[in-house]
C-alpha cells in the first residue's frame, strides 16, 4: 500500500511539474528521513536561446554593428542547423571562419581568433569561464560547505 501510494504521489507530481529530458530527478536519504528533489531547467538545450546569447556576448566583446549582428546570427543559425541535419555534412570550423572573417572587419576577426585560441587554451588547461567567475566573489561563511 506505501509502495502504492508512494509512485501515485510520485507520477502526480511528474504530472504537475511537467517533466522532459532536460529534468533532473534526485532522491535522497538522510538522517532526517527520505527526501525527493526536483531541478527543472527548461530550454537548456533550447538552440534559439544559445544562438541568442551567443550574439550577444559577440556583439558586446566585438562591438557588432546590427548588420552584423544580423549576420552572425544568420551564420549561427544555419551551422546549427548543419550540424542537426543528417542529409547534408556539418559547417566545418574552417567554412565558419571563413565566413566570420567576411562579416567581421580586421580588427574585430584579430579579436575573434585570439578570443577563439583563448578559449582553446581554457580548455586544454581545464580552466571555464564559471570557475573564474567564482572566484570573483567574495568570501563567505558557507565557502567551505559549497568547495
Amino acid at each position: 500500500m506505501k509502495n502504492f501510494i508512494f509512485r501515485f504521489i510520485f507520477s502526480g507530481c511528474l504530472f504537475a511539474f511537467g517533466l522532459d529530458a532536460t529534468a533532473q530527478i534526485g532522491i535522497g536519504i538522510g538522517t532526517g528521513g527520505i527526501g525527493v528533489g526536483f531541478g527543472i531547467n527548461p530550454g537548456r538545450n533550447n538552440p534559439e536561446r544559445r544562438i541568442e546569447k551567443q550574439v550577444r556576448e559577440m556583439k558586446k566583446d566585438f562591438d557588432l554593428t546590427p548588420e552584423q549582428e544580423k549576420e552572425v546570427r544568420s551564420l549561427l543559425i544555419e551551422r546549427d542547423r548543419s550540424r542537426q541535419s543528417r542529409k547534408h555534412e556539418p559547417m566545418t570550423m574552417m567554412e565558419f571562419d571563413g565566413r566570420m572573417k567576411e562579416i567581421l572587419t580586421e580588427e574585430q576577426y584579430v579579436n575573434y581568433t585570439e578570443r577563439k585560441q583563448e578559449r582553446k587554451d581554457d580548455v586544454r588547461s581545464g580552466k571555464s569561464r564559471q570557475r573564474e567567475q567564482k572566484d570573483d566573489l567574495p568570501e563567505s561563511q558557507w565557502d567551505d560547505v559549497y568547495r
